[in-house]
């Protein structure tokens, strides 16, 4: 399989997986939601673990139920494996499936990987044929430089997209910083009034005041700018070091469950 042809299904799998999750997600939320960590409308996931089953299972071509076996295992490795780098890369853990059966480590659950597998069953015995059928149509002077335009959209897709998730943790370690903030101004302000200070009860109270408007001024701010990735990724599991008070606010903006 040439270079060309690879890119073209794997943006073409890339295209079809946000198109089904998209439609699943926004069916859910009853409003469009488009899905993935890429601005564009492609799930680079379902590009690499499309590509990674037609080539490893093929030689299965005969047996389906081993294609469904297998599919599962190959597309839990791969989603736990993006899973892991993702968190590595960008401290963030993006999907979370703790609060399913059979899960591991919240990031593979026994549902998925059916799915997976019965995906891996469409996928050899009847996309990758139909689509196998149009593109050796497809003559090379087209596929060629259609194959770079697409990996081209690709790259620059990928850096924003890595400059947003930067900027989201920017925010959110800011937000998490003022917050805790305001919970040691809080202390200091009860242990001021344990102590009948009122000189110092009256300044603390005004910090207070100013340091919570700022909060929700930031907050509307970061709601607002980073709402793609909020809606694209509904169950993102917050650590340890982002405030627990952060997720009150969070949840009243329906982004975690």
């Amino acid at each position: 399989m040439s270079f060309s042809s690879l890119m073209f299904y794997f943006a073409l799998y890339s295209v079809i997986g946000w198109t089904m999750e998209t439609v699943y997600c926004s069916f859910l939320a009853q409003k469009f939601v488009p899905r993935g960590f890429l601005i564009g409308p492609v799930c680079p996931i379902y590009g690499f673990g499309a590509l990674c089953v037609v080539w490893v299972l093929s030689p299965f071509h005969g047996h389906p139920e081993l294609v469904f076996l297998f599919g599962m295992i190959l597309t839990s490795v791969l989603e736990y494996t993006v899973s892991v780098l993702l968190e590595k890369l960008f401290k963030k853990s993006w999907w979370d499936y703790s609060d399913r059966k059979f899960n591991v480590n919240g990031r593979i659950c026994i549902r998925n990987s059916a799915f997976w597998g019965v995906l891996s069953v469409l996928l050899i015995y009847v996309l990758q044929p139909f689509f196998s059928g149009i593109l050796t149509n497809l003559p090379e002077t087209i596929l060629t430089p259609v194959s770079l335009f697409l990996l081209l959209l690709f790259g620059v897709d990928l850096v924003m997209s890595v400059q947003s998730t930067l900027d989201f943790n920017r925010e959110m370690r800011k937000l998490s910083e003022l917050t805790e903030l305001i919970d040691l101004k809080r202390i200091e302000l009860k242990v001021s009034v344990e102590a009948f200070r009122e000189e110092q009860k009256e300044k603390l109270e005004s910090e207070l005041t100013e340091l919570i408007a700022q909060q929700e001024e930031r907050l509307t701010v970061f709601l607002r700018r980073m709402h793609r990735i909020l809606d694209a990724f509904p169950h993102m599991r917050l650590h340890s070091k982002d405030k627990l008070s952060l997720r009150d606010r969070l949840l009243s903006s329906r982004w975690l469950k």
